[in-house]
C-alpha cells in the first residue's frame, strides 16, 4: 500500500472547540502539544506510505480555521505541524503530503470519499444517502462506525470507514453516557477498486 487519504479530523483541536471554550468541557491536549503529536505521527506515515498521504477537511480542522473567520486555510494549519519536524522530512512531507480546503474529494473516479457533516446510529446509513444523491460508491469518514454495504439501487458500494483513535482519551466519549454504539477502530483498503474493510482484529491477522 502505497497511497492513504485521510477523511477529516487527522486533529482534535479540542482547544478551539466551543464546549472547551465555554468550560463545559475540559481541554484533551492543548494545541500546540497536539501538533508536536501530529508531526511524530506524521513522520511515521511518511515511512509507512511511499506514494502520496492526501488529507480532507475534517470538522475538528475546521475549529480554528472557523475561529479565525477563515483568514487561514488548511495548508496553514498543515504547515504549523511541519515546523515541528525534521528538515528532511520537511522536504518530503511538502513533495508528498496534499491537503484539502474541502470535505470531499473523488477516488478512481469511482468512489466518493467524504466528512459529512451529518452522522448516524445505523452504520452505512448516510453513505446510503448521499450515494443515491452523487449516484456513486460513497466512503464516510466523521460516524466513527464500521459498515459495508450496497445502497438501495445495489449498484454503488455504501461504506463506513471507522476511525483510528482511542476513545477512551477523548473526554466527551469516554466521560458521557451516550446512545449511539461505541465506536469502531478501523480503514478501508481499497484495491483494483474493490473496498475492503478492515477493523483491529481483522488488521492484525492480516498483518501476522
Amino acid at each position: 500500500v502505497r497511497n492513504a487519504l485521510v477523511l477529516g479530523d487527522w486533529l482534535n483541536a479540542d482547544t478551539y472547540s466551543h464546549w472547551v471554550m465555554s468550560g463545559v468541557s475540559p481541554e484533551n491536549v492543548p494545541f500546540g502539544i497536539e501538533l508536536t503529536y501530529a508531526a511524530q505521527a506524521m513522520e511515521e506515515m511518511l515511512v509507512g506510505f511511499n506514494g502520496g498521504i492526501h488529507f480532507l477537511l475534517g470538522n475538528h480542522e475546521a475549529r480554528p480555521i472557523r475561529l479565525l473567520k477563515f483568514a487561514l486555510g488548511m495548508s496553514d494549519v498543515w504547515a504549523l505541524i511541519g515546523k515541528r519536524m525534521a528538515t528532511v522530512l520537511q522536504v518530503q512531507m511538502e513533495r508528498r503530503v496534499r491537503v484539502s480546503d474541502y470535505p470531499w474529494c473523488i477516488l478512481n473516479e469511482k468512489f466518493y470519499c467524504v466528512h459529512p457533516s451529518c452522522y448516524s446510529k445505523i452504520a452505512g446509513a448516510v453513505a446510503r444517502d448521499i450515494a443515491e444523491v452523487e449516484d456513486m460508491s460513497v466512503i464516510c469518514g466523521n460516524g466513527h462506525l464500521l459498515g459495508l454495504s450496497k445502497d438501495r439501487s445495489g449498484k454503488h458500494w455504501a461504506i463506513d470507514c471507522g476511525c483510528m483513535c482511542d476513545r477512551e482519551k477523548i473526554h466527551y466519549v469516554s466521560m458521557k453516557i451516550r446512545r449511539f454504539p461505541r465506536w469502531n477502530q478501523g480503514f478501508v483498503l481499497i484495491k483494483n477498486n474493490h473496498p475492503m474493510l478492515f477493523d483491529k482484529e481483522m488488521a492484525r491477522g492480516v498483518l501476522s
